[in-house]
C-alpha cells in the first residue's frame, strides 16, 4: 500500500514537473521536492519504528507471562500426580 502511494506521489510530481515551460527547471524543482520530502519520510519511519518497538516489548512481556502460567500449570499437574502416587502406595 505504501509503495503504491509513493509511486502515485512521485509519479505525479515527475509528470507535472516535466510539463513546466522551461525544461531545464524541472530537475531542480523535482530535486527540491525530494529534498523536502526526506525529513517527512524519515519522521514517519521513526514513528512507525517506535510503534513497532513498543508492540514487540508488549509481545515479549505477554510471552513471558504465558510461559510463567504454563510452568505453574505443569507444577500443579506434577504435584497432583505425586499425591495420587502416594495415595496408591498407601493402599
Amino acid at each position: 500500500m505504501v509503495g503504491i502511494i509513493l509511486f502515485l506521489v512521485f509519479g505525479f510530481a515527475t509528470f507535472a514537473l516535466l510539463f513546466f515551460p522551461n525544461p531545464m527547471t524541472w530537475f531542480q524543482a523535482f530535486k527540491d521536492f525530494v529534498q523536502g520530502g526526506i525529513p517527512i519520510a524519515t519522521a514517519l519511519v521513526a514513528v512507525i519504528s517506535l510503534f513497532i518497538g513498543i508492540n514487540d516489548i508488549k509481545d515479549a512481556s505477554a510471552r513471558k507471562k504465558e510461559l510463567a502460567l504454563e510452568e505453574e500449570k505443569e507444577n500443579e499437574v506434577e504435584e497432583v500426580k505425586k499425591e495420587e502416587e502416594k495415595k496408591e502406595e498407601e493402599k
